[in-house]
C-alpha cells in the first residue's frame, strides 16, 4: 500500500494522535503563536510532531480510513494495514530506517528503541499552509 503515509498525514490534521500499530503513535501537539520582543520576531502557532512507540495498540483510526478510501470493508482494510506494517518491520530491520512520507523517519535509536526524526520544516506547511486530499 503506497500511501500509508498519506493517510497518517490526512489523519494528523484532523486528530491528535495516529496510531501505527505495533509500531507506535504519531501525536500533534498545539504550540501557541509566541513574540519574542528581544528579537521583534513573531513565531506563528503550529503542531509539532512526536512519537511515542509505547503506544502501539490498533484502535482502528488508520484501518478506517483506508477502508474509506479504498471502499473495502474494515476487516480487509485492517488485514492491508497489517501487511503494510510487516513490510515497514522488514524495511526497518535492514536498513535501520523508515521514511513516514512527509512527517520524518522512524530509526532504531539506542537499546533498540524505535525513534523518529520530523522533518520540521516540511511538517510546517504541510499542516498550515497546504491543503491536501488524496
Amino acid at each position: 500500500m503506497k500511501n500509508l503515509a498519506r493517510h497518517i498525514e490526512f489523519l494528523l490534521r484532523r486528530h491528535d494522535c495516529v496510531i501505527l500499530p505495533t509500531i507506535g503513535a504519531f501525536i500533534a501537539s498545539y504550540k501557541a503563536a509566541h513574540i519574542n520582543n528581544e528579537w521583534g520576531i513573531i513565531t506563528p502557532p503550529k503542531r509539532e510532531i512526536y512519537f511515542n512507540a509505547s503506544i502501539n495498540n490498533n484502535d482502528g483510526l488508520l484501518a478506517n480510513s483506508i477502508a474509506r478510501k479504498n471502499r473495502i470493508s474494515f476487516e480487509a482494510a485492517n488485514r492491508l494495514l497489517l501487511q503494510e506494517i510487516e513490510k515497514i518491520r522488514t524495511h526497518l530491520e535492514h536498513e535501520k530506517e523508515y521514511s513516514v512520507g512527509k512527517l520524518g523517519i522512524i530509526h532504531y535509536g539506542k537499546e533498540a528503541n524505535l525513534d523518529f526524526e520530523t522533518f520540521a520544516f516540511l511538517c510546517k506547511f504541510v499542516f498550515y499552509f497546504k491543503n491536501h486530499s488524496f
